[in-house]
């Protein structure tokens, strides 16, 4: 079989093709975590959606044997913030509590060129990586901006609201994915939560009814391959999200999905990416980081079609020898046959 370079393993896999071995993407790698990798004594703040020069990000790649490098390109989000254990940053409130508010949304012009230029640095020191670059569909920063709580009896009693700060970041996103596919990412991913372990935020029916048919615009302006990453429990919406035309889905959630009985109904419509626990990489049991990562590699690797990843993103709490490890195992295990 011939040898692969990371991104086109990457876009094979994707293509439910089978590559010379199965890649290993990462939706993130966290800063206090990757300054640990490199052994960078430098002291850094835990932080979600971070972006590095190229190349650190590349010397993360290949000390991870990861495929691929991220950008992120998301859109500002309208909400308090605090901060938790280890100074982690965290969503506290929206602040979009009515229509009034609206006038508080600002957005960055999204066919200023110079909003692009950092990204575009970013591609051209990508070497042979996979260049994803991370934004949202556009639900994800709704629900931020106006508050779990208020967006739940906005549901009931002030859908509109929902509708037009929906539409607003909709028509944002629509012109930033069409820049941003002409930079020369290989990969878009898309990155919207809206799920929790025991089910949607929502009901079905709000998500067919108020925010798929908006999402979709989103998703219809996407020409390159993607990915879509959400939490949580998505069961009861999967065939309408792979309608929406996405080549992979991550990370199928490990707390809360079965990665092997969504392989045995979905494996051939969907490259599946995920999903070892981020709870085994934090832990002590390395024989569970062996059995989880090798059973994954045998049983969702088996036939192509899948990307390995930690079960969400490599986080600040994850040890960086449980992370090489699970690593070292994929390079030595996940190598298809040559006779396939």
């Amino acid at each position: 079989m011939v040898v692969l370079n990371s991104r086109e393993r990457v876009l094979t896999a994707l293509d439910l093709k089978i590559p010379d071995r199965i890649p290993y993407c990462e939706l993130e790698v966290d800063e206090v975590f990757s300054n640990n990798l490199l052994g960078i004594n430098e002291k850094a703040k835990p932080q979600a959606g971070m972006n590095r020069p190229i190349e650190k990000e590349k010397r993360i790649s290949k000390a991870l044997g990861k495929d691929n490098v991220i950008y992120f390109f998301s859109a500002p989000t309208f909400c308090e913030e605090g901060e938790g254990k280890d100074n982690r940053t965290f969503y506290v409130d929206g602040v979009i509590k009515t229509k009034n508010d609206l006038k508080k949304v600002i957005l960055p012009n999204p066919n200023r060129k110079s909003l692009y230029y950092e990204a575009i640095d970013f591609v051209k020191g990508k070497e042979d990586f996979a260049a994803c670059v991370v934004t949202n569909l556009g639900i994800d920063p709704v629900i931020k901006s106006i508050g779990s709580i208020t967006f739940l009896y906005a549901l009931h009693d002030n859908v509109s609201l929902i509708e037009d700060l929906l539409s607003l970041y909709v028509d944002w996103e629509k012109v930033v994915l069409r820049n941003l596919q002409n930079i020369g990412f290989d990969v878009i991913w898309a990155a919207d939560d809206f799920a929790y372990n025991t089910g949607l935020l929502f009901s079905p029916e709000v998500f067919r009814k108020v925010v798929l048919p908006q999402i979709k615009e989103t998703a219809d302006c996407i020409e390159l391959p993607w990915i879509y990453h959400t939490d949580g429990n998505i069961w009861e919406i999967v065939e309408e999200l792979l309608d929406l035309g996405m080549n992979g889905l991550h990370p199928i959630d490990p707390n809360s999905m079965d990665i092997f009985e969504f392989k045995r109904v979905y494996g051939k419509r969907i490259c599946l990416v995920g999903n070892l626990d981020v709870n085994l990489l934090s832990g002590n049991n390395n024989e569970e980081i062996i059995s989880g990562t090798t059973k994954l590699i045998n049983e969702i690797g088996k036939d192509g079609g899948y990307i390995f990843s930690s079960g969400n993103s490599i986080t600040s709490y994850c040890k960086v020898e449980n992370v090489l490890l699970m690593s070292d195992i994929l390079r030595r295990k996940g190598i298809y046959d040559k006779q396939r």
